[in-house]
């Protein structure tokens, strides 16, 4: 299948809006990671999606499965959760 210039630019242009469209969610979601409280899970991976925890656990792909059943449509920020001792820069 071969697209005419204009179909081309279209498609580009439908693909851009998807990746900053899906690059704002997963800001959102960082931004709502920063600023929860997660001290209920030092030490877990936590999946948020739309700016909720949606899973944890100690098992990354349990919790990324979890979350895939839970919000099919998003790919949702999956992060651990680090110790307090635990210095990030």
């Amino acid at each position: 299948m071969s697209l005419t210039g204009f179909e081309a630019v279209e498609r580009f242009i439908y693909l851009y809006a998807q990746a900053a469209t899906r690059a704002r969610t997963m800001e959102k979601n960082y931004q709502f990671f920063m600023k929860a409280n997660m001290d209920s899970y030092i030490g877990e991976w936590v999946a948020i999606c739309n700016q909720k925890i949606v899973s944890h656990g100690k098992d990354a792909k349990k919790v990324f499965k979890e979350a895939k059943e839970k919000c099919p449509k998003e790919r949702p920020l999956l992060t651990r959760v680090p110790d307090k001792e635990t210095m990030i820069f």
